[in-house]
């Protein structure tokens, strides 16, 4: 078995948390991540349900590298429309969805900068791209749309649920809603001081406290001497969209080799060639005068 510590699955993204071997079994403990509602994404977003859902990771994660989300203006104009440029989803009947004021950053994910085209297969067959301008100020509002096979990104190019839409909201099926019917009211066992997890620890979405590697109990209370060297419990992941962003812009590198010892060699040959047949010339030309 692994000692007691060692790291064995890493954590998928900054809401999620890494699990460690327990050194009693083989078994790697549940998944576990952050509970909702903690902040992520350097204060711009919410965890909710084990992601972090903003609107400039989603865009990076369609149009890549410096893709952003766009300006106010563009989720205004568009989304209010119910249009393939911006919409809330579809009705029974396949037409666009007009989203209601209050809802317009719930609906058609709209971005900015970033690549020419979506990076995600499938996106780039249905997707536009418009420059509107308002009060002389150009405004970049790119919106994609389909269906796609994938758990990250949700269909129509729809703004994902957890998304941030106002203070304490979030976007919750292409409403704005408040976020806190969707965090979880239970607590994680605290010290005699009250503190969670006894400060040593987070409180999971299970509300079971994940103690940082040192410490253990159902409070992260007790203290225990790390006697092998153990990978840390601090959280760095990749992020498997960036992957598969990098490997689309890998750098390309041809090797070159050093030539010029070689040419030196032969022009100096060739010069001494033309020099001394110059030479027999003017001799022979001599001899026969």
């Amino acid at each position: 078995l692994r000692p007691r510590g060692v790291i064995c699955r890493d954590a998928a993204n900054e809401c999620d948390l890494p699990e460690h071997c327990s050194g009693e079994n083989g078994q790697c403990p549940v998944d576990v991540y952050k509970k909702n509602g903690n902040p992520c994404g350097t204060n711009t977003g919410y965890c909710f349900n084990g992601v972090c859902p903003t609107l400039n990771i989603q865009c990076e994660q369609i149009w890549g590298y410096g893709g952003v989300a766009a300006d106010k203006q563009c989720y205004d104009q568009f989304n209010s429309k119910g249009s393939i440029n911006g919409h809330c989803g579809t009705d029974t009947s396949g037409n666009y969805k007009k989203c209601e004021p209050e809802n317009v950053r719930c609906g058609s994910l709209q971005c900015q900068l970033g690549n020419r085209y979506p990076i995600v297969a499938g996106m780039d067959q249905l997707y536009s791209r418009t420059i509107i301008s308002i009060k002389g100020v150009e405004y970049e509002c790119k919106a994609t749309s389909g269906t796609i096979d994938s758990s990250e990104i949700p269909d129509m190019g729809l703004v994902r649920d957890g998304t941030p839409c106002g203070d304490n909201l979030i976007c919750v099926n292409q409403t704005c809603t408040s976020i806190f019917p969707h965090i979880d009211q239970g607590k994680c066992p605290s010290n005699h001081n009250n503190h969670e997890c006894s400060g040593h620890g987070v409180c999971t979405n299970l509300n079971k406290c994940y103690c940082e590697i040192g410490w253990s109990g159902s409070d992260c209370s007790i203290q225990f001497e790390v006697t092998t060297p153990v990978t840390t419990a601090t959280i760095t992941y990749v992020d498997p969209s960036k992957k598969d962003i990098e490997s689309k812009m890998e750098k390309k590198e041809t090797p070159y080799e050093n030539y010029h010892s070689t040419n030196t060699v032969f022009l100096v040959g060739m010069l001494m060639s033309v020099v001394g047949g110059v030479f027999i010339v003017f001799a022979l030309m001599a001899l026969c005068y």
